[in-house]
């Protein structure tokens, strides 16, 4: 089946949704966009311990360990309870949105729930810690309720050192866009008479890897069966449901797998897979927008992050053998058992050292997602190949390419590439190989949304 794109994008407020279907891809590619959109998008969200140094900045005091939530007296809900509620409030990231809520070394962004100031001259940054006291019977607050501060470092000439003081400048800024900061204002407490309630949070930037906070969109993942294989009327239902297997019946892998025979059969001599390697009809990718970030553009982003991350790879392999490189390579040469074939062995450990530290790009090496697209694509390549020289099958037996993560809990992946010599190309010509066709897959789901 020749490669194509199916796209489909609803609009509708508060259910928007991006659809792509895949009919000729790789598995492994489509799996790939969806893991990046769901892991390795940077997107705004608020966490529920505060940094001792920003504590620090507002109160004067230092604790190692503060929840974002000073204050509450609320029955309904405990400190650590509303923390949570409130890192997982939903923050737009977007180029508008990005530099309003990012903080440094000279601006930090607060969002802070305390008792409104009774005048223009007080403290705000005294204010931030004055828990809100309802004097009413009940005071709902939404997100958009949350009151932006921003605290700007000055240096003034008495100072022997720099502080923070509240800037109204800035925080009117933010204030003006909480509509496009805070899409969906949901609700973040009740506070009922007497009762009191202090929150100070700040937008962090981190990745749906770190924690699912910061995950930008919600998704769902199918393979797609030939249509043919309803009107072949084996294993299906009304509304395309597959029934529970029966006995006899061909598995469902089976039905999403492979071709369906013209006439319907009691074995499966008419049936062809799609390929030899579990290639199914179709993938749908459903992306629903949760307020995170604009389904198109983590769309885009993710794609982007899967094409920097082959390209890291194949830079990190080419330096393996410098000193310092933080992916170990380990070269042999094989024979078959009657002496007639030799196969180039490579073993890759990425990262070499699993106690250091990497830098933050080369983590996306570590976990299965780029290697599942490098080495589905190298099978495909490799089988295009044998086809081509018109070897048989046989050649297969002494071919292996693979990877594994050996423990969940260690960042590491391992890989595997043994390729024959009669093949035509090295590990390194393969690799090179293998980028430019996965890079070029990539760009064309890029441009067909």
């Amino acid at each position: 089946m020749d490669p194509k794109i199916e796209v489909e994008h609803t609009t509708v407020p508060g259910n928007e949704c991006l659809v792509v279907k895949g009919f000729g891809y790789n598995p492994a590619t489509m799996n790939g966009i969806r893991r990046a959109m769901l892991l390795y998008v940077e997107t705004f969200g608020f966490t529920t311990e505060m940094d001792p140094e920003d504590y620090k900045i507002i109160t004067g005091t230092k604790e190692e360990r503060r929840n974002t939530v000073l204050v509450s007296s609320l029955a309904s809900q405990s400190i650590p309870v509303l923390a949570h509620r409130c890192s997982r409030l939903a923050i737009q990231t977007t180029d508008e949105t990005t530099p309003l809520l990012t903080s440094d070394d000279e601006r930090k962004v607060f969002f802070v729930i305390c008792q409104p100031p009774d005048s223009s001259t007080v403290d705000m940054k005294a204010q931030m810690t004055k828990p809100l006291t309802v004097e009413r019977l009940t005071h709902t607050v939404h997100s958009r309720d949350l009151t932006p501060m921003v605290l700007v470092k000055v240096q003034e000439e008495d100072d022997e050192e720099p502080h923070f003081e509240y800037s109204k400048e800035e925080s009117d800024k933010i204030s003006d866009a909480i509509d496009v900061i805070f899409p969906y204002n949901e609700l973040v407490a009740v506070v009922n008479h007497g009762q009191q309630l202090n929150v100070i949070l700040k937008p962090v930037r981190d990745l749906g890897s770190v924690d699912p906070r910061w995950t930008p969109c919600t998704f769902r993942y199918h393979y797609m069966m030939d249509p043919a294989w309803k009107a072949h009327g084996e294993g299906v239902i009304e509304k395309g449901q597959v029934r529970r297997k029966i006995e006899g019946q061909r598995s469902f892998c089976h039905l999403f797998t492979h071709t369906p025979p013209a006439e319907k059969t009691e074995d499966y001599s008419q049936d062809e897979p799609y390929n030899r390697f579990g290639k199914p009809w179709g993938i749908t990718l459903v992306f629903q927008y949760n307020g995170k970030m604009a389904v198109k553009e983590v769309y885009h982003k993710a794609i982007a992050e899967l094409v920097d991350g082959v390209d890291l790879f194949q830079k990190r392999y080419l330096d393996s053998e410098t000193e310092g490189s933080m992916m170990l390579k380990e070269a042999s040469q094989v024979s078959s058992e009657d002496g007639t074939l030799n196969s180039d062995v490579e073993i890759l450990y990425i990262p070499k050292n699993t106690q250091d530290k990497l830098p933050g790009k080369d983590y996306v090496l570590t976990d299965g997602t780029i290697a599942n697209l490098i080495t589905t694509k190298m099978l495909e390549i490799v089988q295009g190949r044998i086809t081509e020289l018109g070897l048989g099958d046989e050649i297969w037996s002494q071919t292996n390419i693979a990877f594994k993560i050996p423990h969940p809990l260690i960042q590491q992946c391992m890989m595997m590439i043994k390729i024959p010599d009669n093949l035509g190309f090295n590990p390194v010509e393969l690799i090179d190989q293998v980028v430019r066709a996965v890079k070029n897959d990539l760009n064309e789901l890029y441009r067909a949304v």
